[in-house]
């Protein structure tokens, strides 16, 4: 027998409250960013994380934890 199991628990993520999306716990998300400083932000219920970030022709990875409190971790 199999069983699948996991959390349905979604955050609003914006990048430069622009580029708005849903992620669920354990989901990954890629997207296009342009070079420059940014902000993300991540929010939940009355919880909320942001940090600033800069692009320059390089990837960036962040781990959010959903805590409480939600904490974005640059990778």
């Amino acid at each position: 027998m199999t069983s699948k199991f996991g959390s349905g628990i979604a955050l609003d993520v914006s990048i430069d409250d622009n580029e708005k999306f849903f992620i669920k716990n354990g989901e990954e998300k890629i997207i296009n960013i342009s070079n420059g400083k940014h902000i993300i932000k991540v929010f939940r219920d009355n919880d909320y994380d942001k940090q600033e970030f800069e692009i320059n022709n390089n990837g960036k990875i962040f781990s959010i934890l959903i805590g409480p409190p939600i904490k974005i971790k640059e990778i």
